[in-house]
């Protein structure tokens, strides 16, 4: 579970440069600083991307990556603090070659945009990430949308008033955070399925230029339309390593085919429990159980951690955390199951038009809900009926 949740929730890989390394305390006029992209990878925790600046000077001899995307894994309590939304990470140096080799290894492009900057920004650039490198300031508390490695980078180089430029930079300006992160998943399903889950819906917010600047791919683009003054941002760009087609077997396990699977299974009980009159309660124990605790983990990342994205999560209406209750006393009919097939009718009914964007395959998941509450309902019923028979008997 640990290990589930840390990729779900990892947007930025890490990089693990050399700690330090010495530099010079300024740069000469022969610096140059770019932004480098690289590509989204196999492996879940780097399916978003990578961003980083390189510093090279050919007077002084530096060839140097500033990296935001650093946190150390033998810190005390680390699963802990990254669900908990308090882990910190941290800015590191490394060197250039290394960084590139690394992305080469794990096949995954690298893109280069040598920034316009004149003698004097890139000094003044270089001593802010000289000072953020200090202890005391290198260290800060990673959020997926609003302060990561990419957002980091784009406060450094952002130029001044470009607001006018929204409209050109993307006729997607009123994209949410949901709908960028969807196509880095399309090959994952089941990682967007979770991801859809335990997300709520600050999530669904519009993004403004500022905002959306959380993916790397999303930075790289943005800059090709900016200006310093009346220069464009972007000098130069160049393609370092170019990844190689890799063919991947689309999985027929899917969470659509599974659910609605699902649902059928559960049908076709349904129809055997009314037609012999029987009443399977361990799938009631089975469902209460996963939704229990799945709403668990919803109210814990809601009310208890420290992360933004996972607050106001509607999902919480039919995966509530006092459905444990009814894994050991699944026969007890109270006023909650009627509230809570309520509940599930009116997100059935109100789908399209819910505030938060809820994945397709949830439909299967509260049908199957519905379902064995029906048949809940439909056993008291008949249970009510022998008890006054007997009476009258």
């Amino acid at each position: 579970m640990k290990r589930y949740l840390f990729i779900v929730f990892f947007f930025c890989i890490s990089f693990n440069g050399t700690q330090g390394q010495s530099l010079p305390d300024t740069v000469s006029e022969k610096a140059i600083i770019s932004l480098l992209t690289c590509e989204e990878g196999e492996e879940l925790y780097a399916a978003f991307g990578h961003s980083a600046l390189r510093v090279r000077d050919s007077l002084t001899g530096i060839d140097v990556v500033f990296n935001y995307g650093t946190f150390n894994f033998r810190e005390p309590n680390f699963y802990g603090k990254f669900v908990q939304g308090q882990l910190l990470y941290f800015l590191s140096t490394g060197s250039f070659q290394r960084f590139l080799q690394s992305y080469q290894a794990d096949n995954r492009g690298v893109t280069e945009q040598v920034l316009n900057l004149d003698t004097l920004q890139t000094k003044e650039l270089y001593a802010k990430l000289l000072v953020n490198l200090k202890p005391e300031n290198k260290y800060y508390k990673y959020d997926f949308f609003y302060d990561n490695c990419t957002t980091r980078l784009w406060e450094l180089i952002k130029p001044e008033n470009n607001e006018d430029k929204a409209e050109e930079i993307s006729p997607e300006a009123t994209m949410s955070f949901r709908d960028y992160i969807h196509p880095y998943l399309e090959s994952k399903p089941w990682v967007r399925f979770g991801i859809d889950i335990l997300l709520g819906q600050p999530t669904d917010l519009a993004t403004v230029q500022n905002t959306a600047q959380f993916l790397p791919d999303n930075l790289m683009h943005t800059l090709e339309y900016l200006e310093y003054g009346t220069k464009p941002v972007v000098k130069a760009t160049v393609q370092l390593f170019e990844s190689k087609p890799v063919n991947q077997e689309e999985s027929q396990f899917i969470p659509y085919v599974f659910f609605w699977g699902l649902f059928g299974g559960v049908l076709v009980l349904f129809a055997i429990e009314v037609y012999f009159n029987l009443h399977f309660h361990w799938i009631d124990r089975l469902l209460y159980l996963s939704t229990g605790l799945i709403g668990c983990l919803i109210v814990y990342l809601w009310f208890i951690s420290d992360h933004q994205a996972t607050n106001q999560n509607l999902h919480l209406l039919w995966a509530f955390p006092v459905n444990l209750y009814f894994v050991f006393f699944p026969k007890k009919k109270t006023l909650y199951h009627i509230v809570y097939g309520l509940a599930i009718t009116g997100l059935l009914l109100g789908f399209p038009w819910l505030p938060q964007n809820f994945p397709v395959e949830v439909i299967p998941v509260l049908l199957v809900l519905l379902l064995r509450l029906v048949r809940l309902a439909m056993s008291e019923k008949k249970k009510k009926g022998n008890i006054k028979y007997s009476m009258q008997a």
